[in-house]
């Protein structure tokens, strides 16, 4: 069987929103996928990463945005490795 013109590339990556009630200001992080099902765009939560520390969050940026090159980021100053309980991925 031949397919053209048919992927499904689902895209990871932290969504980050604010929100405030009263003099409160509360910040979550999700880490999320983005894909398509017929033809409309759908997220999914993979987990939630709003426990961890900003630095924490940062750095699982840097590893999704250099994923395709991951020795990229030992030319990168000022970077930390990091790892948290929190992390561990649960499958379906």
């Amino acid at each position: 069987m031949l397919l053209i013109g048919v992927h499904s590339v689902a895209t990871m990556y932290v969504d980050t929103a604010k929100t405030k009630r009263g003099n409160k200001t509360y910040t979550r992080n999700l880490l999320r996928t983005s894909y398509r099902e017929n033809g409309k765009v759908k997220h999914k939560t993979v987990l939630n990463l709003s426990i961890c520390s900003q630095e924490e969050i940062t750095a699982i940026k840097l590893a999704l945005k250099y994923k395709g090159n991951l020795m990229a980021l030992s030319s990168l100053k000022n970077v930390k490795t990091i790892w948290h309980p929190s992390f561990e991925f649960k499958s379906s």
